[in-house]
């Protein structure tokens, strides 16, 4: 039996990687997230679920894959977040960093414990190896935007009704990593797949005050991967009436 495997396995890795698009899913107990790389396909195993699904590299250009991958952690974010009894209007995306406290200021549950600490959160936690773990249901508002005003309308203030929040784990002097940009790229248009995202701003965009992050972000970089950019900015628009020479009323725009 244990030589017999040995000839299953790359059998089944060859049809694996003939099966087009093809993705399958199925039930799996493993202690540690696993990723296996082999050929043109890779094996993904986790605490709920293997997934088998072929590397779509040559026809899926970066952010525009239709399969995302995420660990759900929605269990470990206990104070950060609350659900509602309503459907959220979500059409701001806004971009975070974090990290935590301590020697390891990289690690992921370290970052968690300090969001529970301070009854913060957000919707997404991108990892340093880009990994990404959801911290919250998208219909669930998450704290993470506080006091804040939307810059493209300022009539617009308290946005984490109408938001979803994405932390990047990095520090003012280490930028966010490649795989970093190239996931969050990838989460963001899995998000605007789901909603209609009209803004995309960073915290010190809409906390300006308060706020500084994201840390050493390069958003030229992000906003061509997802090929996106805000709306210019509402004026403050007042109309007076005023007559010209002929009796004509004409009105003046005051920006």
């Amino acid at each position: 039996m244990k030589h017999s495997l040995y000839y299953i396995l790359p059998i089944a890795l060859i049809l694996l990687t003939s099966c087009g698009s093809k993705k399958i899913a199925a039930k799996a107990d493993s202690p540690l997230p696993v990723e296996i790389t082999s050929g043109q396909s890779y094996i993904h195993l986790d605490t709920a679920k293997t997934e088998i699904i072929e590397d779509t590299a040559e026809t899926c250009e970066l952010a525009t894959c239709d399969t995302l991958k995420y660990t759900d952690y929605t269990q470990k974010l206990t104070r950060g977040s609350m659900k509602v009894d309503y459907e959220r209007e979500i059409d701001i995306i806004v971009v975070h960093s974090s990290h935590a406290l301590g020697t390891d200021t990289f690690n992921v549950d370290g970052v968690i414990n300090l969001y529970n600490r301070y009854s913060v959160g957000a919707h997404y936690l991108i990892a340093r190896d880009g990994e990404i773990y959801k911290l919250a249901e998208e219909s669930d508002i998450a704290f993470h935007a506080g006091e804040s005003t939307l810059p493209s309308d300022p009539s617009r203030h308290s946005l984490n009704k109408s938001s979803i929040g994405i932390e990047i784990i990095n520090s003012p002097i280490s930028g966010p990593t490649e795989a970093q940009y190239e996931a969050l790229a990838m989460l963001t248009e899995d998000i605007q797949s789901r909603h209609d995202i009209k803004y995309i701003y960073g915290h010190s965009d809409i906390a300006p005050s308060r706020k500084s992050d994201p840390w050493a972000f390069d958003w030229k970089r992000y906003f061509n991967l997802i090929s996106f950019s805000n709306p210019t900015k509402k004026e403050n628009v007042q109309s007076i009436e005023n007559k010209d020479d002929s009796g004509k009323i004409e009105e003046v725009i005051i920006e």
